[in-house]
């Protein structure tokens, strides 16, 4: 499948896309801090993390928590894309961003 195809399709999702969002501002985030800033289940979350895992994300364990990122294997035109994103919809990654520091997260 088509490189553009698969970041899209991935991003088509708004919970992808604010997971995206999420991690253009905090850089790296554990499934716990995810779970709290989107206010959803872990499973629900770590589906929607398997899906971007693929193409989208990078991940690393760290003892028992693992730990994603944007994976430096994006080409620059897919970097670009999810910097626009990021840009456009500045008001949602304030909203998660405070979620996630007024939460008690676990890691």
């Amino acid at each position: 499948m088509d490189a553009s195809i698969k970041l899209f399709k991935a991003l088509n999702d708004e919970t992808r896309l604010q997971i995206v969002l999420l991690l253009t501002a905090k850089a790296e985030l554990c499934v716990c801090e995810l779970t709290s800033a989107l206010q959803l289940s872990q499973p629900m979350v770590s589906r929607h993390l398997s899906i971007l895992r693929d193409n989208v994300l990078a991940h690393e364990r760290k003892g028992q928590w693992v730990y994603y990122r944007l994976s430096d294997d994006l080409a620059p035109w897919q970097k670009q894309v999810i910097e626009l994103a990021a840009e456009a919809n500045q008001d949602t990654i304030n909203t998660l961003t405070s979620r996630l520091e007024q939460a008690a997260v676990c890691c």
